[in-house]
């Protein structure tokens, strides 16, 4: 699978629309898993690089179990219009440093996997735009979010489940002078990595609070998760769970930020720990 065919497309794009855009100061974040949409106003922009250590993740498609490294982890977005922001998500590469290997589907062709070697792969790919037409005052704005996660990794290679899935669900973001809180809810239709016309359904939540303690510094909490809804659960589309504590550096458009996560959920490291750099834009000045 030549995945760089794939994605690159999309990543010229996303930087060639990037150039035309002024650099200033923006209230996206790259550690943000929701965007604060009451800040956000027509030509905003980010991109953003960064790397990822999880430890103790769990992968029961594969009876897998190790620490996880994520490099390049890109994410781009870029508001098409007044509360309108198109998103782009990747984990370029995934490696997993095995300490347990136990057995799988026989569904799974998974290629031979030793305790105390590696597997890589591709990560995960996702595309969506949220939308907030609705506002109360200046400062609350309500809307949607739709997204669609691509099959970009390999269920063989042990950490990828190679499946389609959608998500969709609602946004509400509340502005303040120090605090931004926004938070989404919604459903995840997941395709079954085993059974091709399969799916499960999820309940996904997603919510953050940006708090600026002075110029330049800000801190990010954040909780994100998918729980199931179903009795009978689709091996691999266990549930979801993070709660994450970051710190992010900078006032103009170069922007240093650092996280730790803790997680709460059977699919979730027990602990990750990340670290990247965004370049940020506002499109048109502020008043």
């Amino acid at each position: 699978m030549n995945w760089r065919v794939r994605v690159g497309p999309l990543l010229i794009a996303a930087i060639s629309g990037l150039a035309c855009v002024t650099p200033s100061l923006a209230q996206t974040s790259r550690l943000a898993t929701v965007p604060a949409m009451a800040e956000v106003h027509e030509g905003d922009a980010l991109v953003g690089f960064g790397f990822s250590y999880g430890l103790d993740q769990s992968f029961p498609l594969s009876g897998l179990r190790g620490d996880l490294l994520t490099l390049g982890r890109i994410r781009a977005s870029y508001a098409l219009a007044e509360h309108a922001l198109l998103e782009f998500d990747l984990d370029a590469v995934r490696v997993l440093w095995v300490d347990e290997a136990g057995p799988a589907p026989a569904a799974v062709r998974l290629r031979p996997v030793d305790v105390g070697s590696s597997t890589a792969d591709v990560g995960d790919m996702r595309l969506g735009l949220t939308y907030t037409p609705f506002t109360i005052g200046s400062d609350v704005v309500l809307g949607g979010w739709f997204a669609v996660e691509g099959p970009n990794s390999e269920e063989h290679n042990g950490i990828g489940t190679n499946t389609t899935n959608f998500l969709l669900g609602a946004v509400a973001s509340v502005a303040g002078d120090q605090l931004t809180v926004s938070g989404r809810l919604g459903l995840g239709i997941l395709q079954s990595p085993l059974f091709r016309f399969t799916q499960d359904d999820v309940v996904v939540y997603s919510m953050d609070a940006v708090i600026r303690a002075r110029e330049g510094l800000r801190f990010i909490l954040s909780v994100d998760g998918r729980v199931q809804i179903r009795r009978t659960v689709s091996l691999g589309l266990e549930d979801l769970g993070l709660v994450k504590v970051g710190v992010e550096l900078g006032q103009d458009a170069w922007r240093l930020d650092a996280a730790i996560g803790r997680g709460f959920a059977r699919r979730s490291p027990n602990w990750q720990f990340a670290l990247g750099l965004s370049w940020v834009t506002r499109g048109h000045a502020e008043e």
